[in-house]
């Protein structure tokens, strides 16, 4: 095996790892808004929680650094990543996480996960 191919395979190796974060960011964490500000004490994996929206931008800032998106996904995972690092007031306490938010979330996700699909025609 030279070192393109050994490259090639960890690469995939990582897409697979993270892939498999980004199911567990869409399918693991619940959807709902509760009526009560909630966090890490709780023990619920809340999309409203900060930590949710963390996980999305670190794995978006990984794929940019393994080269793993298009133009168009980074471009749109920029917006994203600016809006809830600069943008947003908090992405603890106040406003409180919306509706929208979430959707935008999880509309991230997905496009995070048809990227490296596209790329290794992985499935999860």
């Amino acid at each position: 095996m030279n070192e393109t191919e050994k490259y090639s395979g960890e690469i995939e190796d990582k897409s697979r790892e993270l892939l498999s974060r980004i199911d567990s960011l869409l399918y693991d964490w619940e959807s709902e808004i509760p009526e009560k500000r909630t966090d890490s004490a709780s023990g619920r994996k809340a999309k409203v929680r900060a930590a949710w929206f963390q996980g999305i931008i670190f794995i978006g800032r990984e794929m940019q650094d393994l080269k793993l998106m298009s133009k168009d996904a980074s471009d749109q995972f920029d917006a994203f990543s600016e809006y809830f690092i600069h943008d947003r007031k908090s992405l603890r306490g106040e406003p409180l996480t919306t509706r929208d938010e979430i959707d935008w979330g999880d509309r991230i996700l997905e496009l995070l996960k048809a990227e490296i699909n596209e790329q290794f025609n992985l499935s999860s």
